[in-house]
């Protein structure tokens, strides 16, 4: 069968047909079309523009990532730091302790300088360490001139809270609470009226307090910690004197200590 075509109409099929095939496709990036006619040096610089970011600086980027997120050791960890310790309550400068034999004094102490070592555990949440501490106290009893000493020995819980509990968190702030052996010294504060000697005292302590840590590296850490100790005191060693304390005697006060942590 012959189909006959009209000259107009083959005409306006060849123009339909030519004008298709030489379109390009549409794009719906303007601004990458002129790039892209430009030149490809064009088109790379409008993708890093709308990145944000130079694709030549992706490689450094990655390795700043690596480095933040550092994994700081735990495990066994050791301490050592300066104290800074007050003691109040019952050592005020004016109570005695009385024995049947001989008359301690307790006497008004300022603020106490000392020294501390600890070891024990240290973990992203946490931790527990035994310690030791000691500070030496200047003071006073009705005018003259006292001196005394404490050694603290104990063990101290730290609990971090879980925000911050990660092994990459650089800093880590904490609640910590202990309880400790505590023995001061109260030099030549005892006297049965011919003899002046030493009058030690034997108690124990608990405390609270918050504190904060820093890991420096991945094996050292600054810490910092502030709290408030509870004493009683409940025997005393004196000039011809040594037994309980009917009453104990009180002697609470703020602490803190700062120093660096080694772990392992």
């Amino acid at each position: 069968m012959r189909i006959d075509i009209h000259p107009t109409l083959a005409l306006a099929w060849c123009l339909l047909s030519t004008a298709a095939c030489s379109t390009p496709p549409t794009s719906h990036h303007p601004r990458l079309d002129s790039a892209l006619a430009r030149s490809p040096e064009g088109a790379r610089s409008l993708f890093e523009e709308q990145d944000g970011v130079d694709a030549d600086a992706q490689p450094q980027l990655r390795a700043l990532t690596r480095a933040s997120s550092t994994e700081y050791a735990s495990g066994f960890a050791i301490a050592i730091y300066g104290v800074h310790h007050s003691v109040g309550g019952d050592f005020d400068g004016q109570t005695v302790v009385v024995s049947p034999s001989d008359v301690t004094v307790l006497p008004d102490l300022d603020a106490g300088l000392g020294a501390g070592a600890s070891f024990g555990l240290k973990t992203p949440g946490g931790g527990f360490e035994l310690y030791v501490e000691s500070a030496d106290f200047g003071g006073d009893f009705g005018g003259l001139d006292v001196d005394a000493s404490m050694i603290n020995i104990g063990l101290r819980g730290r609990l971090v809270p879980g925000r911050f509990d990660s092994p990459q968190q650089r800093w880590q702030p904490y609640f910590l609470a202990g309880l400790a052996l505590a023995l001061l010294t109260v030099e030549d504060g005892s006297t049965d009226g011919a003899v002046v000697d030493d009058g030690e005292f034997t108690g124990f302590s608990c405390e609270l307090g918050v504190g904060g840590l820093v890991n420096l590296s991945k094996h050292f850490a600054l810490r910092l910690d502030l709290g408030y100790r509870w004493t009683e005191f409940t025997s005393v060693d004196s000039v011809a004197f040594s037994g309980t304390i009917d009453d104990g005697v009180g002697a609470s006060g703020l602490w803190s200590s700062l120093g660096l942590v080694a772990t392992f």
